[in-house]
Parts: structure tokens; C-alpha cells; sequence
């Protein structure tokens, strides 16, 4: 497989859909308890993409990206327009010793804490620049952009809090080796398309900070 840095051109239209998934393993038993067993350290967002009233041009767009990426065999990116920018959010906590960590937002309920990853860090111009902060103090950190790893000259002091700002998107993959599409209409006397991407979130590349 191969990474592209590169988005869809072509902007989705209203209906737009994602959601993160989860797979959990749920045993009943005869006391009609459950077992559950979480089998996924990580979501795994699905997105429905669609594109109404295209002209043959944008079909193009996304029929081109479809192309060369052979269908389901190609990553490539995409914004999650539910949430792709991160404010001040804590991704971690010095402990003296680590100076390599994950990007993401730590999020706690009640004691019970997980870490949603970060990997594909925008590559949009208008995006601004990831500040990383040691407890509120911008800090100078290597980021490798593909992977949504940070890694500090020095490692942060115990109980530090860690926290990013910077937008980001997702590594997704085609759901489909298919692409179909429908004329149903016509707009100044030219036939427009609708039809509809399905993307599945895929796994970061598994690359250090010199690739």
C-alpha cells in the first residue's frame, strides 16, 4: 500500500455522514450477565461522502483519486468535518524519560481515561501551524506529519502536562473497488451525476521521524 498526501478535490455535498466504530466483543450468560471485551485500542471512523448534482468534471475528481488508488488498495486523506481541530488539547504527561509521544486528545470520564489518536496532520494552507505546550509554554518539538508523532530535544519533566493545538485529518481507504454513479438530472441543458464515496479509516504509515 502507499500513502498519498492528497485529498478528493472535489468538496462533499449535504448528507455528508461519519462515525466512529468500535468493535466490542459481548458474551451473554445464563445469569443474563454480559462479558465484554474491548478488541480495539483505537476507533475506526467510516465516512459516507456525497457528491449531488456533480458535473461530468467532478465525478472526474473523484474517479481520478478511485484510479490511482486501485480501488480499496490506496490510502490517501480526508477532513472529518466533525471535528479536525484540536485547541489545547492534552495528549500526554511527562514522566523524565520519554521524549517520543502520540499526538491526540486524552479524554476522561470518571477515572477512565482513553487516548484518540491523532495520525494525518493537515496539509491544508490555510491550516495553522501545530503548536505543541509543556504546561501552557510553547515548546519546539519534532512532528512527523504522516504519523501524528512528537518528539521533544529533551524529555518532558515528570507530571508535565502536554498539550497541541493544529488540525488534522484521517488515513482513509475506498470502501469499495466500485464507484457507481446515476444521471437524474439536467442543469443547463447538461446532465449532472450523484453518487457516493464510502471511505474506511486505515492505519498510519509506520515510519520514524527521517522518512
Amino acid at each position: 500500500m502507499a500513502w498519498l498526501d492528497a485529498y478528493i478535490e472535489k468538496c462533499p455535498g449535504f448528507a455528508w455522514e461519519g462515525a466512529p466504530q468500535w468493535d466490542t466483543l459481548v458474551v451473554p450468560l445464563r445469569n443474563k450477565r454480559t462479558r465484554r471485551n474491548s478488541r480495539w485500542s483505537q476507533p475506526r471512523w467510516r465516512f459516507t461522502v456525497p457528491f449531488n448534482n456533480s458535473f461530468p468534471e467532478h465525478y472526474d475528481q473523484v474517479l481520478k483519486m478511485h484510479s490511482v488508488c486501485r480501488g480499496r488498495k490506496h490510502y490517501f486523506r480526508v477532513r472529518n468535518w466533525l471535528r479536525y481541530r484540536a485547541v489545547d488539547w492534552q495528549f500526554g504527561v511527562g514522566d523524565g524519560t520519554t521524549q517520543e509521544f502520540q499526538l491526540g486528545e486524552l479524554l476522561t470520564v470518571d477515572g477512565l481515561s482513553v487516548l484518540l489518536e491523532v495520525h494525518a496532520l493537515s496539509l491544508d494552507p490555510a491550516a495553522p501551524a501545530v503548536v505543541v505546550e509543556v504546561n501552557g509554554t510553547p515548546t519546539t518539538v519534532t512532528v512527523n506529519n504522516r504519523t501524528g508523532r512528537v518528539r521533544f530535544s529533551s524529555p518532558p519533566a515528570e507530571a508535565a502536562v502536554l498539550t497541541w493545538s493544529g488540525w488534522f485529518d484521517h488515513w482513509v481507504a475506498f470502501a469499495s473497488d466500485d464507484l457507481p454513479a446515476s444521471i437524474d438530472n439536467k442543469s443547463n441543458g447538461e446532465f449532472v451525476t450523484n453518487f457516493t464515496a464510502e471511505l474506511e479509516e486505515v492505519e498510519a504509515p509506520d515510519e520514524d521521524f527521517s522518512s
